[in-house]
């Protein structure tokens, strides 16, 4: 066990109390107690939400994961949140985990848990090239139902927000069970433009796709679909067997995907659908499992979605493992993964 880089993150939770509400005084205690159970102890940030079940933080709990924060959400659950700042733009933080997004872009914490009714989990993870995972499709799930404010209900799914891919999967397979209905890539691959057809970025996407020898169609949606037009898209895609991969962003960089936003007229309307947020707003009410692979480009990432089932959940991760590349810049994995690992002491500072 890095004690060190643990008292670390630790240390950095107390600098950092507009995102963080909470801390647990027992951190060290527990992720001691983690390390000699044979475990590789991990910090864990949770939204503050009631909607998460406790069983399922004792699971994760039980694999080493140590609950450490409890982590700002945006009033009311909006789509942004105009009281924590996006430090890669300047802007609103995309919502509504907006605080477990932050928590973990800052190295505060290893892993986050959210919910995500419409885009709560995927939409932070993609606005600070973040990996994410919402697993409404392994039957991780919230306890209250909710309505969305274009008036779809749905129930919230639980998702995981990460510096890392292994962490997204070692989260995963805390879950993981049988499940013989998987498809895998059977159906083939649908892949999304949006606002990246014909760029460098969605070449390099091809590109990729090409090496790992994984055949696919391409298709770019009109910008101004409505949610239900979506859900009834991704409908027919995973009706056909079809994964679903979107090359998506910049969110919440030339405007804000935030309905209030968005029904206060033409201007903002126009503003609104700005926002680069696609299939992320409907993958929790598609009852996908779905995941984001941050891009180099700001505020961007591909989204990688599968029908429901522990088996296409498995084979979504096969397929990402398989489509990563980390080429976030060198400069930002300084200032924000690793910056755990570079104390500022301003008290000597002062005194020098």
């Amino acid at each position: 066990m890095d004690l060190y880089r643990l008292s670390l993150q630790h240390a950095l939770a107390f600098r950092h109390r507009d995102s963080v509400l909470d801390i647990s005084p027992d951190t060290m205690l527990e992720a001691g107690k983690a390390a000699e159970s044979g475990l590789n102890p991990g910090l864990m940030g949770v939204k503050e939400t009631g909607g998460i079940p406790r069983s399922l933080l004792s699971v994760l709990v039980q694999n080493g994961f140590v609950w450490h924060t409890i982590d700002r959400m945006s009033d009311r659950g909006r789509a942004v949140d105009p009281s924590l700042v996006n430090p890669l733009t300047g802007r609103a933080m995309t919502g509504s985990s907006s605080g477990t997004a932050l928590n973990v872009l800052y190295g505060i914490n290893d892993i986050g848990i959210c919910s995500d009714g419409g885009g709560s989990v995927l939409g932070p993870a993609l606005s600070l090239s973040l990996y994410s995972i919402m697993a409404k499709g392994m039957g991780l799930l919230c306890s209250n139902n909710r309505i969305s404010t274009d008036g779809i209900g749905f129930i919230p799914g639980v998702g995981a927000v990460s510096h890392s891919l292994s962490n997204i999967v070692r989260f995963a397979e805390c879950f993981a069970v049988e499940d013989s209905d998987s498809r895998g890539l059977g159906g083939g691959v649908v892949l999304l433009g949006n606002n990246f057809s014909g760029s460098g970025v969605f070449d390099s996407v091809k590109a990729v796709l090409a090496e790992n020898q994984i055949g696919h169609s391409e298709e770019v949606l009109p910008s101004d679909m409505s949610r239900a037009s979506l859900i009834d898209w991704v409908a027919g895609q995973f009706g056909a067997g079809r994964t679903i991969l979107s090359v998506e962003g910049p969110a919440d960089v030339c405007g804000f995907g935030d309905s209030l936003c968005g029904v206060m007229g033409q201007c903002g309307n126009e503003y609104y659908d700005g926002h680069g947020k696609y299939l992320v707003k409907v993958a929790n009410m598609c009852n996908a499992t779905a995941l984001t692979l941050p891009l180099s480009e700001l505020g961007s990432g591909l989204v990688l979605m599968a029908p429901e089932g522990a088996g296409n959940a498995s084979g979504l991760l096969e397929l990402a493992l398989r489509l990563d590349r980390e080429n976030r810049p060198k400069l930002y994995l300084d200032y924000f993964r690793d910056c755990a690992l570079k104390p500022v002491n301003k008290i000597a500072f002062a005194l020098e």
